[in-house]
């Protein structure tokens, strides 16, 4: 149990930290991303919002079988369809902009996504298939609990968010090695 609250405590405390600091100050805004506020900052802020309280709760009930775990977080979320089906939507809204807009799109200084900066299109795909990827799982999430997070559906659900998961780890620590070289390149 204890390890299970702390997959939703420590993630949570980040992005609420992480958000509140991007949307209350738009950092990106100074150098012509002011969109990333809303794009990054707010969903992160909700998240991270959400995960906090899932991990109150269950912290509150010190549940230790696995089984019972489940149900209590089955009955926790239950409440909050309407609010993670409208996460989604949201998600999904960020998606498509990012891809009519061409949100995402590198910049020729950071080191290797520059090898894309003449085809914009790609990391507008990629990063907005991501953000897709995230709606679909949101989307879907409240027919898993109505499963009791068994069945087919919620199988592949399952699968679809672990594969994002790892891709969205992996892009972020590429992250760290590009938003380096693009400081190094433009200073």
């Amino acid at each position: 149990m204890r390890a299970g609250l702390w997959r939703f405590f420590v993630p949570g405390l980040l992005l609420v930290i992480t958000g509140l600091h991007m949307t209350l100050t738009w950092p990106l805004a100074k150098i012509g991303y002011a969109y990333a506020a809303i794009i990054f900052g707010e969903p992160s802020l909700v998240f991270g919002i959400l995960l906090l309280v899932l991990s109150w709760h269950l912290w509150r009930t010190r549940l230790l079988r696995p089984t019972t775990y489940k149900i209590a977080l089955i009955a926790k979320m239950l409440p909050q369809r309407l609010f993670i089906v409208s996460l989604g939507g949201v998600l999904l809204a960020i998606a498509v902009a990012g891809v009519t807009y061409r949100l995402f799109a590198a910049s020729a200084a950071e080191p290797l996504m520059s090898l894309f900066a003449n085809y914009s299109w790609i990391e507008s795909w990629f990063i907005s298939l991501l953000y897709a990827g995230i709606s679909v799982f949101a989307l879907l999430l409240p027919i898993c609990l109505n499963e009791q997070l068994e069945g087919q559906l919620t199988t592949q659900v399952i699968k679809l968010a672990k594969v994002i998961g790892v891709i969205i780890v992996l892009f972020g620590i590429m992250n760290y090695f590009t938003h380096i070289g693009s400081i190094v390149h433009t200073q």
